[in-house]
């Protein structure tokens, strides 16, 4: 849609079924508490599953052990 011109190279909007959605930037607020979540979640589930932060997550396989 870039390259058509439809949208500006640097416009921060995400496709959503099939709608196109503003997106806000993220902020220091955001960005700390997914931090923050991040670490918690690593620790409480070290060694058993893979944490994954704002990243795509289809065809990931997970596997959580006891």
């Amino acid at each position: 849609m870039g390259e058509t011109g439809l949208l500006k190279p640097d416009e921060n909007v995400e496709l959503i079924h099939v709608e196109i959605i503003n997106k806000c930037p993220v902020g220091c607020n955001h960005a700390a508490i997914v931090e923050k979540l991040n670490e918690l979640w690593a620790q409480a589930f070290a060694g058993r599953a893979i944490i994954r932060m704002q990243n795509p997550t289809e065809r990931i396989f997970i596997l959580v052990t006891k």
